[in-house]
């Protein structure tokens, strides 16, 4: 569903009054990539409206999908609702103002810095927070004990290494699962 910038507000509050648990996703045409989830909890009759923020990127010839959450929309605006059915909640408030200026700085991300950004993410992680952490991971150096020449590694490699070595753990742990369950099998035979 598409919504006028003007009219969000409005339609948080429809939201807020409508009696079903229904959630809804919302894009706003004049605020590009983002995303909006209006996520309702039936138990706590809660709405919290979650602002994504959503790109396509490429790095060499494979295409990326990405999402960042930036926060959760709240306003002195939606004040006036304290008595109506449903109420709001947002773990992470941000107003519409702040949600540009986040979009403004994630759009200048090149599609490496974003790839580091997808790969730092953790659940819960809100856009700020990864921006301050890809920045000061792209400053800093490796250092290496012992070696006469230090590189310095590529964001892109760095990410590479760690995805490879955390493939590296995942075998290791399938091989010795496969060993035990042979023991297991072979002490059930006997």
């Amino acid at each position: 569903m598409q919504i006028k910038e003007q009219n969000l507000y409005q339609a948080i509050e429809n939201c807020l009054l409508l009696s079903d648990s229904k959630s809804r996703i919302v894009t706003v045409p004049t605020i590009k990539n983002l995303q909006l989830v209006f996520a309702k909890a039936t138990q706590k009759r809660t709405v919290t409206v979650m602002a994504y923020y959503t790109r396509n990127f490429k790095i060499g010839n494979v295409k990326r999908s990405a999402w960042v959450r930036i926060g959760d929309i709240s306003s002195d605006k939606l004040e006036h609702l304290k008595d109506a059915e449903w109420k709001i909640s947002s773990k992470n408030p941000v107003s519409l103002d702040d949600v540009k200026n986040i979009i403004s700085k994630l759009n200048q991300l090149s599609s490496s810095e974003m790839q580091k950004l997808v790969s730092i993410r953790k659940h819960g992680d809100i856009a700020e927070d990864l921006l301050d952490r890809v920045k000061t991971t792209s400053t800093l150096s490796v250092q290496v004990a012992g070696a006469s020449k230090i590189q310095k590694i590529t964001p892109t490699k760095e990410i590479t290494l760690k995805s490879l070595r955390d493939e590296l753990e995942l075998v290791d742990l399938k091989i010795r699962r496969i060993e035990l369950m042979q023991k297991i099998r072979s002490l059930e035979n006997n």
